[in-house]
């Protein structure tokens, strides 16, 4: 770490007060305390972001709809309560934890039910049954999956959603009809707007004002992951914009947070970020549009055909078919673990660990590299 000392007068008067707001927020809200662990890390790890606090500015954007804030306040409530009740102590899983799929049934609820006229009891009963039934399936896929390399990912939220669009059809078209999508890009700015939107889409707000939230956070979690899933919506756009010139018809622009998420997660948190991973990346997102655009035709322009089906899918595949490449030395993978782990110390002149502290994703926070075994074998 650069001593403030050492940097020119403007830059060191920057950093020192970065560094001085940083120990502010560390005595208001440390990391580890309950309000962080129940109501901040679950939002964050929707983005695989390791701090909670990051997730403040998702929260303060979400606070601009009152329905779809206290559909996500119930959810993780929710979650928080059954997790606590079952001594289930894994809370920091990356976007699959118990809280992360509570929080964005929630959501699904809160947003299927604004114009549904069922009475305000009944939308809460709905909203906390929605949330119990997330967190239930994702407590029970994650020790499903306990022994194998995968991880639970959001199918818990996946699942509940896609079951509340099927009972109640007329409630989403409704709600899809009052919200705005946005349009076709047809300019440079229009372009910026379909990302940001994009980002929003994800919790039911596709708004530039919450996509920028959200780019703010990942960006400040780590500049290397938003570049891959920069890399991987460039990607996915282009399958789609190519498929749409074969004369196909659908709307790519609110599913396209999947390309992102996709390529996100497989170059930088899944993988280790490298040069060569850039094509990880772009495959992710070719993948994540081959398998929306799909999924609109098989389910018939659901609204669950918009759910992150397409980047759970992703990560599952790239996981899968990689893994024993990345042994071998093509991609450097990482485990996931259930509990938060100390970042790496300073003293480290790999470049594969350098690579790894700069991430800051998966790969540092909750992730220990796999070690090929020629490199084991020269230990």
């Amino acid at each position: 770490m650069i001593p403030p000392a050492s940097l020119p007068g403007a830059r060191r008067q920057a950093v020192a007060a970065g560094r001085g707001a940083a120990r502010w927020l560390d005595r208001v809200m440390p990391p580890g305390a309950m309000l962080s662990e129940a109501f901040l890390r679950p939002v964050a790890g929707i983005l695989l972001l390791g701090d909670p606090r990051l997730a403040l500015p998702v929260w303060l954007v979400l606070l601009l709809d009152p329905r779809l804030a206290l559909g996500g306040l119930l959810g993780l409530a929710v979650g928080h309560g059954l997790r606590q009740a079952l001594r289930d102590e894994a809370n920091s899983i990356p976007g699959g934890s118990i809280g992360t799929n509570a929080f964005l049934a929630g959501l699904a609820a809160a947003w299927i039910t604004r114009f549904s006229g069922a009475g305000i009891v009944a939308e809460l009963v709905l909203i906390l049954g929605a949330a119990a039934m997330a967190s239930v399936l994702a407590l029970a896929l994650r020790r499903a999956l306990a022994g194998t390399t995968l991880p639970p990912m959001v199918w818990a939220y996946c699942a509940t959603a896609a079951l509340l669009f099927g009972l109640f059809p007329e409630w989403a078209l409704r709600a899809i009809l009052a919200t705005d999508w946005g349009q076709a890009p047809a300019s440079m700015a229009d372009w910026w707007s379909a990302l940001l939107r994009s980002f929003g889409a994800f919790l039911f707000s596709p708004n530039p004002l919450a996509g920028m939230a959200i780019a703010l956070a990942i960006l400040a979690w780590s500049r290397i992951m938003f570049a891959c899933g920069l890399i991987g919506w460039a990607a996915g756009v282009l399958v789609a914009l190519g498929f749409l010139a074969l004369g196909e018809r659908f709307c790519w622009l609110p599913a396209s947070y999947n390309f992102f998420l996709a390529g996100m997660a497989l170059g930088a948190s899944v993988f280790l970020p490298a040069r060569r991973t850039l094509v990880l990346v772009a495959a992710a997102g070719a993948f994540a549009s081959v398998v929306s655009i799909g999924m609109q035709y098989m389910l018939a322009w659901s609204p669950a055909a918009y759910l992150p089906i397409p980047f759970g899918l992703s990560v599952w595949v790239g996981i899968g078919s990689l893994r024993r490449t990345a042994t071998n030395g093509l991609f450097v993978a990482t485990r996931i673990r259930d509990r938060p782990r100390r970042m790496p110390g300073p003293a480290s002149a790999s470049p594969r660990a350098a690579g790894a502290r700069a991430s800051r994703s998966w790969s540092c926070r909750w992730a220990a590299p796999c070690r090929s075994p020629r490199a084991s074998a020269g230990r």
